[in-house]
């Protein structure tokens, strides 16, 4: 299921987004 897959990574990179920005703020 290689969808499943995208979407936890996507899940992933949007978190990690998420704690730059905050850190950056």
């Amino acid at each position: 299921m290689p969808m499943v897959g995208m979407v936890r990574i996507v899940q992933v990179m949007m978190m990690v987004n998420m704690m730059v920005i905050v850190e950056g703020g």
